[in-house]
């Protein structure tokens, strides 16, 4: 599944945004 890496990406951004605190 390519989605793995895709998923890993978006976990990653979400993450730092949360970090960040935006929304």
């Amino acid at each position: 599944m390519k989605t793995s890496k895709y998923s890993d990406s978006l976990i990653m951004s979400i993450l730092k945004q949360a970090e960040a605190g935006t929304p």
